[in-house]
């Protein structure tokens, strides 16, 4: 069963998504990194309570307050650029291939339901409504 797979698997030369992702491979590899970034600054909200918890309610020191809540703010901060920068970066990445390969996606799904969206003989009611069309043109 397993072979069979392979044999019917698209070839790489033929494969929009294939050739997108190895035209973008440094670009998702710089995507990697920054969620690698995101997922670590994420710990700054729990290691901030506990040096409060820990330094701040025992000593009762207000610079300490202040120097660790500039600190988690900064990290914070840092965390909000890059995942806008990512999101930013795959969203650029999703459009990419939603062009790409767009009318061949629809032209499948609609053909899966026993429909030709090219065949103008079809009655009105079993065509690809044009408003269908032009809302993907929108959303993305």
């Amino acid at each position: 069963m397993n072979s069979n797979r392979r044999r019917n698997a698209p070839s790489g030369q033929n494969d929009p998504v294939r050739a997108l992702l190895k035209r973008h491979k440094g670009t998702l590899i710089g995507v990697a990194v920054f969620s690698a970034i995101i997922n670590f600054l994420m710990l700054t909200s729990p290691i901030f309570m506990m040096q409060v918890y820990d330094r701040v309610l025992t000593s009762r020191s207000i610079p300490t307050l202040v120097s660790l809540l500039v600190l988690a703010t900064v990290l914070l901060i840092l965390m909000a650029i890059l995942e806008y920068l990512r999101s930013g970066i795959l969203a650029r990445i999703g459009i990419s291939l939603d062009e790409r390969t767009r009318r061949e996606h629809t032209t499948a799904v609609w053909r899966a339901f026993g429909g030709d969206m090219l065949d103008r003989a079809l009655d009105h009611e079993y065509r690809l409504p044009e408003a269908l069309v032009r809302t993907s043109d929108y959303l993305t």
